[in-house]
């Protein structure tokens, strides 16, 4: 009743109003209002630290951070040094181990993180000198030791290899090494080589040269009083000792004479990543800053942007497109991307360069260009209700010498931006003629279309250019690379003696050991078992009859996943697959280096694809499509390396596959063939 009684008293209300505006007439829009920026006091400490700290009381909390002005540094060979450095410093210090460190900070609730450029710490703020005296010991003394150091090392090496069909982290590869130079601080790929290469050394080494009170900000923001504030900077990092930092020249590399295609093929894709765009020059405190910011919001800053409405809304090409500019004091990029079906992917570049040369030659509406202002306007208002914000005000103030006003005139200058000044600002940021046009998918089908839009180039996961295009053999079948299979295995005799088979392999995700063991056993026997801190599951499949059990109890599980299970019940080594339809890809392959052999095995609707490497026959990799937790189609790749021969029989060692959103590498501990230890019992 209360409801409609509102309704009926809104409606009456708003009967009047109605009466006297004349709703066909936009009204003009106010004044931009002056923003309150809480204030930030700012001092300096006789070792050249800058202290800046912004007095908020609402809340009892606090945070500290530490951030050093170095300049970006191209790592070489020893790519990844200066990230693991960062990473170090949360692995203990000369007065607290690793498991002291984490103590102290879970006692508190407070959280930490350390980079390779400073550290952030925050809790409460009755914590505050407790907080400090942290900050500054994982800063001013950290441990490095060799065991820490050994084990960030290989989970580097594990992230790597996790990503090393990535489509989104290949993609991040390419578009970098194109915008900025394999040879740039900006451009360089890491690889699995690099960082074999670092030493606990180097890292000691960057940390000793760069880590210098005088390239220091100190920056504190919560419920503490500024004067305080530098009572304890002085206290806990006082005695940090100044020292000579090297500069380094951040080139800014030169645009392409012509728009061109760089192609990163990824056999198993069924979409295209796609990246537009060009390296810009676009510092913070660029009198352009407003402009091509606005004229970025309009095409592609979020929903309403040109590129989503046309590609995503229209078309249907994707389920979204956007764009983004970045600022940099040395260099940054201009990008326009999206992922989109194989089929449409020259026909979204054919949008993509439409929206992008219609925002450069034609005024924006006035609508368009309000509605621009207005999100930019209401999204910095919003980001004045957080303290932080405030004190990065403050820090860009000091590290970019802007004017004291410059934030607080932030609406004016967003208010003033013309029709003519977005245009102007989207021709002199957005390069027409010189973009890269950066593509990872399936070259196989794509390739084809691409050169309407300039030279097409193809490039390897690691940035290089790719090897030509080498096609099988003449007159080779699927039959013949599955022959060579058995052959690289043990042959045909020595599978069709396997009567069974286990194998068991861990793997390590966050610090938690995870077990898995498949067992087999001819003909249709098959047991799958799952530990980890979590529990145990078991999938056991005998016959017709599939069980699921967790926790000891057997779980109920539809026909449908019944028959699913019973599809997957098996060690494709060990299958007969004589009468499955194959097809065999007409060129060879890279997989992790490798040349391979593309084989499509079609089981109805379901294509699940097995590479074979050409040099020695082993299958190296297995794709097959599977929805995601947001109904998207994504690929599930397989990896399978270090092959060794257990009773006759050669099988990998080190399967990497995905698990839930990440990907995780299992090695083997177990392994036996025909053992007789297995029997029917255990199905």
């Amino acid at each position: 009743m209360k409801r409609i009684l509102l309704s009926l008293f809104t409606a009456v209300v708003a009967i009047p109003a109605m009466a006297q505006l004349d709703r066909s007439v936009r009204p003009e829009p106010g004044p931009a209002r002056e923003p309150e920026i809480a204030e930030f006091e700012e001092f300096e400490l006789d070792n050249g630290i800058q202290l800046i700290v912004v007095e908020n009381h609402k809340l009892p909390r606090v945070s500290m951070q530490v951030s050093l002005d170095i300049d970006p540094i191209y790592e070489g060979d020893k790519a990844g040094m200066i990230s693991l450095t960062g990473d170090l410093l949360s692995e203990g210090t000369v007065n607290r181990t690793k498991e002291q460190l984490d103590e102290e900070v879970d006692f508190m609730g407070a959280r930490l993180s350390t980079y390779s450029s400073g550290a952030f710490v925050s809790g409460l703020s009755k914590y505050d000198e407790s907080l400090m005296g942290i900050l500054s010991d994982v800063i001013m003394n950290p441990r490095f030791s060799e065991e820490a150091f050994e084990k960030l090392k290989q989970q580097n090496l594990s992230g790597l290899k996790a990503n090393a069909n990535d489509p989104g982290a290949l993609m991040s590869d390419l578009w970098s090494g194109r915008i900025y130079g394999l040879d740039h601080a900006y451009g360089e790929i890491l690889t699995e080589e690099k960082v074999e290469n670092i030493t606990l050394e180097d890292c000691k080494n960057y940390y000793n040269t760069y880590f210098k009170p005088n390239i220091a900000y100190i920056v504190i923001v919560g419920d503490i009083d500024p004067d305080d504030a530098e009572e304890m900077v002085e206290k806990y990092f006082g005695d940090w000792e100044m020292g000579e930092v090297p500069t380094h020249d951040v080139s800014v590399p030169e645009v392409p004479a012509a728009t061109y295609v760089a192609l990163l093929d990824r056999p198993a894709s069924v979409q295209s990543e796609i990246r537009i765009g060009n390296r810009v020059v676009l510092p913070v405190g660029s009198e352009d800053l407003e402009a091509v910011r606005l004229a970025n919001m309009i095409l592609g800053g979020g929903s309403l942007g040109r590129l989503y409405l046309n590609i995503r809304e229209d078309k249907s090409f994707t389920y979204g497109a956007y764009s983004s500019i970045g600022t940099n004091e040395h260099v940054s990029t201009f990008v326009a991307s999206g992922a989109v079906r194989n089929e449409v992917t020259d026909s979204a570049i054919v949008e993509f360069l439409y929206e992008i040369n219609r925002i450069r030659t034609e005024l924006v509406s006035e609508k368009e260009l309000q509605d621009a202002k207005n999100y930019l306007a209401g999204s910095f208002g919003r980001s004045l209700e957080s303290a932080q914000t405030v004190a990065n005000f403050g820090l860009n103030i000091k590290r970019y010498g802007l004017d004291e006003d410059y934030y607080n005139d932030y609406l004016q200058r967003l208010d003033a931006v013309t029709a003519e000044d977005v245009r102007a600002a989207a021709q002199k940021y957005f390069l027409a003629e010189n973009l890269t046009i950066a593509i990872v998918g399936k070259a196989s089908e794509i390739a084809p279309t691409l050169d309407k839009f300039g030279e097409v180039q193809r490039f390897d996961r690691f940035g290089m250019p790719a090897a030509a295009t080498v096609a099988v053999p003449e007159g080779m079948t699927a039959d013949d690379v599955m022959e060579k299979f058995y052959e690289s295995i043990g042959g045909m005799e020595a599978v069709k003696a396997v009567e069974n088979y286990t194998v068991t392999a861990e793997a390590s995700i966050q610090g938690m050991t995870i077990t898995l063991t498949e067992t087999w056993m001819a003909p249709d026997m098959y047991k799958q078992e799952s530990m980890s801190p979590m529990g145990g599951q078991e999938l056991i499949v005998n016959g017709d009859d599939v069980r699921v059990m967790s926790g000891g109890q057997e779980v109920p599980i539809t026909p449908e996943q019944a028959e699913e299970s019973k599809a997957d019940a098996s060690i494709f080594e060990f299958e007969d697959h004589s009468a499955v339809k194959k097809v065999l890809q007409p060129n060879l392959v890279e997989v992790n280096g490798q040349q391979a052999y593309a084989v499509e095995f079609h089981d109805g609707d379901d294509v699940t694809t097995h590479y074979f490497s050409a040099e020695t026959g082993y299958r190296i990799r297995s794709s097959s499509l599977a929805m995601d937790q947001t109904g998207q189609e994504v690929v599930r790749d397989v990896d399978y390396s270090n092959f060794t021969s257990v009773n006759g029989i050669t099988m990998p060692q080190s399967i990497m596959a995905p698990l839930g959103p990440m990907v995780v590498e299992f090695k083997v501990t177990n392994m036996e063939i025909n053992s007789e230890n297995i029997d029917a019992s255990m199905f």
